[in-house]
């Protein structure tokens, strides 16, 4: 039984990495049509689900280190994309702020998220596959 479940779960990994390369691809390209690199753009969209954090939170929750989000960070701020600032109240920290300029585009860049299984699932006519599909997924995040 051992040597089937390890058979499994590297499937389970192989097909994990499969999905998350073609994401990674989809995201890479239309990225590229705005003008921003895979990075940038999973920063621009962490900072729209979680505005005013600081460099430190944030080289947390994209789970790079401080130093490339600090490049980043410089990359987008020359680009005019965002801004850091430093509240009144406490001016030992940083926090980093979306412009204007890139809050107009929110809606295209959570598109381009969701815009590639949207149209493979759209290719998918029966529903309860797509359940199933769901329910699958959900019973992995659960058990790991």
């Amino acid at each position: 039984m051992s040597q089937q479940l390890n058979e499994y779960s590297n499937k389970i990994v192989d097909l994990l990495k499969g999905i998350q390369k073609k994401f990674k691809d989809h995201i890479i390209e239309n990225g590229n049509e705005l003008g921003f690199t895979m990075p940038q753009l999973l920063l621009i969209h962490e900072l729209f689900c979680t505005p005013e954090i600081t460099l430190n939170d944030l080289s947390k929750r994209l789970n790079l280190s401080k130093s490339t989000v600090s490049g980043i960070v410089d990359r987008l701020e020359k680009q005019g994309v965002l801004k850091r600032i430093r509240p009144d109240d406490n001016r030992r920290i940083v926090k980093i702020f979306l412009t204007e300029k890139i809050i107009e585009k929110r809606d295209i860049v959570a598109h381009i998220k969701t815009e590639h299984l949207t149209k493979s699932l759209e290719k998918e006519s029966d529903s309860l596959k797509i359940i199933s599909l769901i329910d699958s997924l959900e019973y992995l995040y659960k058990i790991l």
